[in-house]
């Protein structure tokens, strides 16, 4: 399933609707199965490598915030820190920095 959503940009619109898509892979990223949690991580960093990362920079932080904030799922944790380096050399100064704090 982590692999599909990976690949359905495309189909929900394209790049500006990547959040559609954001969402359910998270859930998986913070799955306890690795295979899982590991497939949804790299269909995340698939998504974020086609979009334009400048656009959706804040729902961007939000999302990796969340994750490696997450102090219930430590599956989160880990698939954030995985997502990081995706996205981080499009991101503005200030996120990078405060990307650099996790």
């Amino acid at each position: 399933m982590a692999d599909i959503l990976g690949g359905l940009l495309d189909f929900i619109g394209g790049p500006q609707h990547i959040m559609i898509l954001a969402k359910p892979l998270e859930i998986l990223a913070s799955a306890e199965e690795g295979i899982i949690r590991e497939k949804a991580a790299e269909s995340l960093k698939k998504v974020l490598t086609m979009c334009r990362i400048k656009e959706h920079e804040a729902e961007i932080m939000a999302l990796l915030k969340k994750m490696v904030h997450n102090t219930e799922s430590f599956a989160s944790i880990l698939s954030g820190i995985a997502i990081i380096p995706s996205c981080f050399p499009q991101m503005s100064q200030g996120s990078q920095q405060e990307l650099t704090s996790y």
